[in-house]
């Protein structure tokens, strides 16, 4: 929902507003981190002394690099698209091997898809763009990067999935480091995957690890078979196989998978597990009150297939099981990224990202334990305002606009 609407829209925001201080004042989701525009889509970023810092795509055309819950750590913030960005995923730095840090931190690069049908990787150093895809003839909807083979994927409106060798842009070490001024490298396609009768609408998400998975606006859900490489720096090029899970009645929105499970979300208003390798029928249901945008899956113990989906309205369902579920009213917005940090450690943590500008932190062991009966009473406001999205009213309006005319035609 944009910010600036009717008198009784903005008094209805103002109530939510509400319901979220009342998380703020709390253990459980106190941390958080408002960026002031629409959040699309967040990764995990390489800095090993903070597990908190993540990189996020905005409906602002940027993309930020922040420290959750810390407002003192400046901001990276990288400008150059034409449009919003709405996939990030982040890479090493300099070849395989070759990292040339002693600190903690990973020297990285980052890539962004967006609206303007064009990807990029950014020097985050000097905040320049070092490399551009080129290739999607519509909006970019969604990347995935296997770090082994320097391959990325990605998905877009145009109904095709994109391999790309993303390794001419990287530097084998910091003595071959691209400079500010250089000229950004032009990157095409070693392979496009497009089959009208097999993909019938845009990719909404892909994800790797053995496999490639991608969900889209018809519904599917699909695993690609990739080629074995001969070596690391060979490129996973997608085979013919593929196998079709269904279930869904309309747009897939979001997927994880697990060792043994395929987990989805849909604008049906249901999650679904699938069997990985044995039935491409589903094999549990979770129903919920509205679209599910992002979904994230904790198999490790003590929290046994935890399951968490973020829904268009605003609310954070966890599932325990089918038959055990509470229900957050976490942000203000669509949920649209959940991301598991410090898995390891004491402290494993779940962020989500929202279209109401927020990254907000919970922690598991809290999240596994809740239940819809601890929410305390309402808490005054303290004379907050609602959050600004750092675009213009005509701008927001019409960013909306576009995000729920995709929603809804597909």
């Amino acid at each position: 929902m944009a910010f600036f609407q009717s008198n009784q829209q903005i008094e209805k925001e103002k109530q939510r507003l509400v319901k979220l201080q009342n998380l703020l004042e709390r253990d459980l989701g106190k941390t958080g981190t408002n960026v002031k525009a629409k959040i699309l889509s967040m990764a995990k970023s390489l800095d090993g002394r903070n597990k908190m810092t993540v990189w996020v795509g905005l409906g602002d055309f940027t993309a930020r690099k922040i420290s959750v819950g810390d407002d003192k750590c400046k901001q990276i913030v990288l400008r150059g698209h034409k449009g919003p960005v709405t996939c990030i995923g982040v890479v090493p730095k300099y070849a395989k091997g070759n990292t040339d840090s002693t600190e903690q931190e990973v020297p990285e690069y980052v890539l962004t898809g967006s609206w303007d049908k064009t990807i990029r990787m950014w020097d985050p150093q000097t905040q320049q763009t070092v490399a551009v895809f080129d290739g999607h003839s519509d909006f970019i909807k969604c990347l995935e990067v296997d770090l082994h083979t320097q391959t990325m994927y990605s998905g877009s409106s145009d109904k095709t999935i994109k391999v790309w060798d993303y390794s001419a842009a990287i530097p084998s070490s910091s003595i071959e480091n691209t400079n500010a001024n250089s000229k950004p490298v032009s990157i095409r396609p070693i392979q496009t995957i497009k089959d009208d009768q097999l993909i019938r609408g845009p990719i909404n998400k892909l994800l790797v690890n053995d496999e490639l998975y991608s969900v889209g606006s018809d519904s599917k859900v699909i695993r690609w078979e990739l080629e074995n490489p001969n070596d690391g720096n060979t490129n996973r090029r997608l085979t013919k196989k593929h196998t079709i899970y269904s279930g869904h009645l309309t747009s897939v929105y979001s997927i994880n998978v697990t060792d043994n499970s395929i987990w989805t979300g849909s604008a049906d208003k249901f999650a679904l597990e699938f069997d990985k390798l044995n039935n491409t029928k589903a094999q549990t249901k979770f129903e919920h009150t509205d679209p599910i945008k992002s979904v994230l899956v904790i198999p490790q113990q003590p929290y046994n297939n935890l399951f968490l989906a973020g829904d268009k309205e605003r609310n954070l369902h966890i599932w325990k099981s089918d038959s055990d579920k509470s229900m957050l009213e976490a942000h203000l917005d669509s949920i649209e990224s959940i991301l598991l940090v410090n898995l390891n450690k004491n402290e494993p943590t779940v962020l989500t990202g929202s279209i109401d500008g927020y990254v907000k932190a919970w922690s598991v062991p809290d999240l596994f334990s809740f239940k819809n009966d601890d929410v305390p009473a309402n808490i005054p406001l303290n004379n907050q305002d609602i959050a600004p999205n750092g675009l213009t009213a005509d701008e927001d309006k019409e960013l909306q606009d576009l995000l729920d005319e995709l929603d809804d035609d597909y």
